[in-house]
């Protein structure tokens, strides 16, 4: 979270399936972010996304509780072999 002083930044690794992204940027939504960048890849059947994402205030999430809840929202939609960085 320290790698851009005005976006915080969610990179994640997970093997795709159909909705994959769909799922990913609902829960950033629910979660009360809007996306501003992305990089998406997809090579083979896995996938890094890289998200870029401030409050719906327009400030970068610092918070350690917000930002673990964040965390558990996207895992939630994840199959259990990805990663969340």
């Amino acid at each position: 979270n320290e790698s851009s002083s005005f976006f915080t930044i969610i990179e994640v690794f997970a093997y795709d399936f159909p909705g994959l992204l769909f799922s990913i940027t609902d829960a950033l939504f629910r979660s009360g972010l809007d996306v501003w960048v992305s990089k998406i890849a997809t090579k083979v059947d896995q996938v890094i996304d890289i998200f870029y994402v401030r409050d719906f205030d327009g400030q970068k999430v610092d918070v350690p509780d917000r930002v673990l809840a964040i965390k558990k929202a996207i895992a939630d939609v994840l199959p259990g072999t990805s990663q969340l960085l």
